[in-house]
C-alpha cells in the first residue's frame, strides 16, 4: 500500500525509545507519505448534496454511503447512493460539497468553472477531478446508462456533467440535476472523486529530510597495475578513487554493517574474447552480473545484499588486464536505509526547546519601554531550529515553520498602588504580535505571559520582548523559573 512500509522489530524499538511510548507500536508503520485511512462522512442534503437552485429531496433510500481519505495532496471520495421511491427534483445543477470537512480545492491546478448550461460545451473545459456513474430503471426489464466527468464549480463544491446514449443511437449530456434527478425512482448514483487540497502536499507538513546521521559507504576505484587473472579466484583489483568510510581495500569490499549495495563499472583486458564477471560474497558466487560476450571490455551491474562482516568482490574469467580508468572501473554505492532515514527525521523534527531566566542574568525593565528578553539561559534546545543571542536577546529562524512561543516574565513587588500593567510580544520585521495586557496582581505581583504563533523563514530574525508601565523600572523576578520562554514548530 503506497505509503506504508514494514520495519523490523529492532527498529521498532528504536523508534518507541525515541518517541518515549511503552506500549505496542504495529509493525505497520505510516511513512513520510501523507496519508490516512478512510473515514465516513455525513450525506444529507444541504450539506453533502447541494444545488445551483433549490434542494431537492432524497426519496426511499436504499443505500447512501460516502468515505473519505487523504492520498498526498489529494482528497479522496467515494460516494455511493441507491434509491426506490423518488424523492424530489428541487432546481439546478446538484453539487457535491466538501466545507463539511474544512477543506477547498486547489483551484491553481484545478480551476473551477460555474458553467451550468446543459447545451454549453465550456462546461467541460476544466481538468477532471473524478467520474460518476447512473443508473435508471426504467421498466420492468429496461434501464439507462450514464457516465458523468466531475468538474470543480467553486473552491469547495464540485458539479457533474453526464452523457448517454439515447434509444436511437444518439450521444448527449447534460448537468447532473437535470439529467437523473432525485425524482427519478430506482435509480443509482457512484461518484468517485480525486481532488487536490489547497495547502496539502505528497509529504506530511513540512517534513524535510535535509539528511542523515548515518555515513552511507560510497567507493569510486579506477585502474589497476596490469595484473594477470586467473579465472573464478583473483578478485578483480580496482585502485582507489574516493571511500567514504574506507571499505575497499583495492579489490575487495567488506561491510561494515548489514546493508544493500549497487554496483556498477567494467573490467578491461588487453586481449578480445568471450568472458563473463560475477559478483562473489565471502569467495562464493552469489550471481554473474555480466553477459558472457567476446570483447575487451566487460561491462557490469547490479545489486547486491551484505551483512555485516561479509566480503564483496568481483570475479570472472581469466586474461590480463588492461590499465585503462576510463575502462576500467567500479561505484559501489550503499543504497538509503528507509529505517534511518526515518529515525534521523524523528531527530530532526523535534524542534523545541526552553530557556529560563537565572538571578546572575535578571534585568531592569524600563516603565513603558519595549524591552528585549535577554540573558536566558538554554535549558534545552532539540532540532537545531532556532538559534538564540542571550545578549542582545535576538533569535535568529535556522529551519521554517510554524512556530509556537510560551513567554513569560514575573515581577514581584511592581508597587504599592493597584495600578500598572505588562505584556509580552514579538517583533518581526517591523510587525509586533502582542499578548493581552496583565494587571496588578494581590497588590504585588505581576505577570505577563501568553501564547504566539508565527510563520517564520529561514535566516528572519526576530525579539520576544516585555512592556510594563507599573510607574517605574522593575527587575524582573526568578523565581521558580517563571520568567521563560518555551517554543516548538508545529509544522
Amino acid at each position: 500500500m503506497k505509503g506504508i512500509s514494514t520495519f523490523s522489530d529492532g527498529w521498532i524499538s528504536k523508534l518507541k525509545e525515541k518517541l518515549g511510548i511503552n506500549g505496542v507500536i504495529s509493525n505497520n508503520v505510516l511513512g513520510i507519505y501523507a496519508s490516512t485511512d478512510w473515514q465516513t462522512m455525513n450525506t444529507n442534503v444541504g450539506t453533502f448534496l447541494k444545488s445551483t437552485g433549490s434542494l431537492p429531496s432524497y426519496g426511499t433510500v436504499v443505500n447512501n454511503t460516502a468515505r473519505y481519505r487523504r492520498d498526498g495532496s489529494d482528497l479522496l471520495l467515494e460516494w455511493d447512493f441507491t434509491q426506490g421511491a423518488g424523492g424530489t427534483i428541487g432546481s439546478g445543477s446538484y453539487l457535491i460539497d466538501i466545507s463539511q470537512l474544512g477543506l477547498q480545492i486547489d483551484t491553481s491546478q484545478k480551476p473551477i468553472n460555474t458553467e451550468t448550461s446543459s447545451t454549453s460545451a465550456s462546461t467541460l473545459v476544466n481538468s477532471s477531478v473524478g467520474t460518476a456513474g447512473f443508473t435508471y430503471q426504467t421498466g420492468a426489464s429496461d434501464s439507462s446508462l450514464a457516465e458523468g466527468v466531475a468538474v470543480p464549480y467553486s473552491s469547495t463544491q464540485v458539479k457533474i456533467v453526464s452523457s448517454f446514449t439515447t434509444v436511437g443511437g444518439a450521444v448527449s449530456y447534460g448537468m447532473w440535476g437535470v439529467f437523473y434527478p432525485m425524482s427519478f425512482h430506482d435509480i443509482a448514483v457512484t461518484v468517485r472523486l480525486r481532488i487536490p487540497i489547497l495547502g496539502w502536499s505528497d509529504k506530511e507538513n513540512n517534513v524535510v529530510v535535509s539528511g542523515t546521521k548515518t555515513t552511507y559507504a560510497y567507493v569510486e576505484a579506477a585502474g589497476n597495475a596490469g595484473q594477470s587473472i586467473t579465472a573464478n579466484v583473483t578478485d578483480i583489483p580496482f585502485n582507489t578513487v574516493s571511500d567514504t568510510k574506507g571499505l575497499w581495500n583495492g579489490s575487495h569490499f567488506t561491510a561494515d554493517r548489514d546493508m544493500t549495495v549497487s554496483v556498477s563499472g567494467a573490467v578491461y583486458m588487453t586481449t578480445v574474447g568471450t568472458r563473463a564477471f560475477g559478483a562473489y560474497v565471502n569467495g562464493v558466487i552469489l550471481y554473474r552480473l555480466s553477459q558472457a560476450v567476446s570483447d575487451d571490455t566487460y561491462r557490469f551491474n547490479g545489486t547486491i545484499k551484505l551483512k555485516a562482516g561479509d566480503v564483496f568482490s568481483i570475479r570472472g574469467t581469466a586474461g590480463t588486464l588492461n590499465n585503462v580508468g576510463i575502462y576500467h572501473n567500479i561505484v559501489i554505492k550503499e543504497l538509503p536505509n528507509y529505517e534511518d532515514l526515518i529515525l534521523a527525521y524523528l531527530d530532526d523534527s523535534k524542534v523545541s526547546g526552553t530557556y529560563v531566566m537565572q538571578a546572575a542574568n535578571a534585568f531592569n525593565v524600563a516603565n513603558g519601554v519595549e524591552t528585549n528578553i535577554s540573558g536566558l539561559t538554554k535549558i534545552n534546545n532539540n532540532g537545531n531550529g532556532l538559534s538564540y543571542n542571550s545578549t542582545t536577546g535576538t533569535w535568529t529562524v535556522i529551519k521554517t515553520g510554524r512556530y509556537a512561543f510560551n513567554i513569560s516574565v514575573y515581577f514581584v513587588g511592581t508597587n504599592s498602588l493597584p495600578v500598572g500593567g505588562a505584556f509580552v510580544g514579538i517583533l518581526k520585521g517591523g510587525n509586533y504580535f502582542e499578548t493581552s495586557l496583565s494587571t496588578l496582581f494581590s497588590g504585588s505581583e505581576m505577570w505577563a505571559s501568553g501564547y504566539i504563533e508565527l510563520d517564520l523563514n529561514s535566516g528572519e530574525t526576530f525579539s520576544p520582548f516585555v512592556w510594563q508601565n507599573s510607574g517605574g523600572a522593575k527587575t524582573i523576578s526568578v523565581l521558580r523559573d517563571r520568567t521563560r520562554l518555551t517554543f516548538h514548530r508545529i509544522r
